[in-house]
Order: structure tokens, then C-alpha cells, then sequence
């Protein structure tokens, strides 16, 4: 990660356009960038920038999570859990503080 990491905040208009003419804040020991997110348009499940999702009408081109096909999110995901019959879903993470 080199040492970089992003968080999103958002605030009320002035505060904001007071953060952003300062380019820089100090948050704990860590001096961050500050810029204005621009808001992205367009259509999350088919790509196209041309209508909002509501109103797609194209192919679905998001795959599931889960088991990464398109055509179902994994709220509706009939796969086996990807962990299942994997031989470290039952071991501890490696630094861990369990014992076997």
C-alpha cells in the first residue's frame, strides 16, 4: 500500500471549500492531501455514460462478488461459500493469536 490511503468525507459546503483551498491537512502524525471528489455520472451496471441506472436498458455487465459470473449479484448467489471445503477456512490467519 505504500504507505498511502484514502478516506472520503463529507462535510457541509463552507467547511468544505475552506478544506479544499488548503490542500494539505495534519491528521495525527500524517500530513494528507485534500481534494474535491467530483461526482461520477453515468450507469454502474452497464458502463455507459449516456443515462443513469435506473433507466438501463443494456446488458448487465456487473459480475457477482462471490463467484465473479454476470448475470446475478451475490445477493441472489446460489454458489458454495468460497471458502467451503477449503482446508484453511478451518486453520487460524497466520500471526494469529488462536491455537489449534
Amino acid at each position: 500500500h505504500n504507505g498511502v490511503r484514502t478516506a472520503i468525507a463529507r462535510v457541509p459546503l463552507a467547511p468544505g471549500l475552506r478544506l479544499s483551498r488548503l490542500k494539505k491537512l495534519k491528521v495525527g502524525w500524517a500530513v494528507c492531501r485534500i481534494k474535491e471528489l467530483t461526482p461520477r455520472h453515468g450507469c454502474a451496471r452497464c458502463s455507459s455514460t449516456e443515462h443513469e441506472t435506473a433507466k438501463c436498458e443494456g446488458p448487465e455487465l456487473r459480475a457477482c462478488f462471490k463467484c465473479k459470473k454476470v448475470g446475478h449479484l451475490i445477493a441472489s448467489c446460489s454458489s458454495p461459500s468460497p471458502t467451503a471445503g477449503n482446508h484453511r477456512a478451518d486453520k487460524p490467519a497466520t500471526g494469529s493469536s488462536q491455537t489449534q
